[in-house]
């Protein structure tokens, strides 16, 4: 199967499955690990950019002022 047909199929369902009733914390927590890795998390935030950096005619003043 080539690249073009995995990315025309779209993501896949994972169905995780509880072998053990009895698992401890800590292998909770490494399953949670995991599973959140490759989740791949969301797009990264951007910091709203200074006014001190500003372009506009004496930005370096307006960014001491409350705004």
């Amino acid at each position: 199967m080539s690249d073009t047909d995995d990315a025309a199929r779209g993501p896949e369902t994972v169905a995780v499955e509880v072998l053990s009733p009895g698992a401890t914390a800590e292998d909770v927590a490494a399953v949670v690990v995991v599973l959140g890795a490759l989740s791949g998390g969301g797009s990264p935030v951007t910091e709203p950019r200074s006014t001190w950096a500003g372009g506009a005619r004496h930005g370096w003043r307006s960014s001491g002022l409350p705004r």
